[in-house]
C-alpha cells in the first residue's frame, strides 16, 4: 500500500479508484477493501484528503491566490466544490485557512512540505 499511497500523493489525489484497481490487477471492490483494511479509510477519502493537502500547499506557496484557478488545477468541479470540501475537512474556507494562524495537521504538513522545496 505504500506505493499506492505515494502514487496518490504524487498525483495530488487526482487518480481514480478504477485505474488504481486495474493497475493492481484487482476489482474495484477488492482493491477498496484491501486499502481500507491497511489504512483504515476508503481510497476515495484518502484521495480527497490528498487533494485538500495539495490545496493547502498551493495556497501557502502563492501570495495572492486565484481560488477559481486553484480549484480547477486540483480537479474540483468549481470553486464552490473546493470551498465545501475545505469546510468539511477543516470547518474553514480556503481563504480563512491561509489568512489565519490555525493549527491543523494538514496545514502543518503543507508548511513542512514547502520548507523542503
Amino acid at each position: 500500500m505504500h506505493a499506492v499511497t505515494a502514487h496518490i500523493l504524487r498525483h495530488r489525489g487526482r487518480v481514480t479508484i478504477d485505474a488504481m484497481a486495474r493497475d493492481a490487477g484487482a476489482s474495484r471492490q477488492h482493491f477498496s477493501r484491501q486499502f481500507r483494511a491497511h489504512l483504515g479509510i476508503p481510497p476515495k477519502l484518502y484521495c480527497r484528503l490528498a487533494r485538500f493537502h495539495s490545496g493547502l500547499a498551493l495556497a501557502h506557496a502563492r501570495g495572492k491566490v486565484d481560488w477559481a484557478g486553484t480549484a480547477l488545477d486540483l480537479g474540483y468541479a468549481d470553486q464552490s466544490h473546493m470551498i465545501a470540501e475545505f469546510r468539511q475537512f477543516s470547518s474553514l474556507t480556503p481563504q480563512a485557512l491561509v489568512r489565519g494562524h490555525w493549527f491543523h495537521p494538514f496545514i502543518e504538513r503543507a508548511r513542512r512540505t514547502l520548507r523542503r522545496v
